[in-house]
């Protein structure tokens, strides 16, 4: 079976949400003078992809885990007069990351002394890899001012794909902050 590159970008896409060895870190921001009580209703308002090939079941997949996750926390999809409006952007960036390893030759060093041959010899070693970002964005929809913004980073490095899990997974975490639980 023949993979056209695209196809490579978009399952690297999914590493954003399915590497092992790499937790989604999930970072959000709010404005604080919002009450997003009287938030009731939502309106799905776009989707960006910066990535350079993200399919489109995937693209259709991170819209309906949205949707379905804002419904879950109690919003009602309402496309003619929303109270917000929800937004989202999918970027891929290749990334780089320098590691040091120092080590002595025979022997050491011990403070105040020395012995042995003490070369002090190490390995610089430079680690290419991709950091998927998947931004979920939270607008007034009367002011179009943002109002919440949740961000899930994740470093790529292995290909798993199971798309159907992984995606509504990723959106849950970083909607699970969303509203924010102010106290007022």
């Amino acid at each position: 079976m023949i993979k056209s590159p695209l196809s490579h970008v978009a399952l690297i896409f999914l590493l954003v949400f399915t590497n092992c060895t790499s937790v989604l870190k999930v970072h959000t921001e709010y404005d604080r003078k919002v009450d997003f009580t009287k938030f009731k209703t939502f309106s799905f308002y776009g989707f960006t992809d910066k990535t350079s090939g993200l399919t489109e079941f995937n693209r259709l997949k991170i819209i309906s885990s949205i949707k379905s996750e804002m419904i879950s926390h109690g919003f009602i999809q309402d496309e003619m007069s929303p109270d917000i409006l929800v937004n989202a952007t999918a970027i891929l960036k290749e990334k780089s990351k320098v590691s040091n390893t120092n080590y002595y030759g025979y022997g050491g060093v011990y403070r105040p002394y020395y012995w042995g041959t003490g070369n002090n010899t190490g390995d610089v070693k430079m680690t290419k890899f991709n950091e998927g970002s998947l931004i979920i964005d939270i607008i007034n929809a009367s002011t179009k001012v943002l109002v919440w913004e949740g961000i899930g980073n994740k470093e790529i490095d292995v290909p798993i794909g199971k798309s159907e899990t992984v995606i509504p997974d990723a959106v849950k975490k970083i909607l699970s902050f969303f509203p924010p639980d102010v106290k007022k």
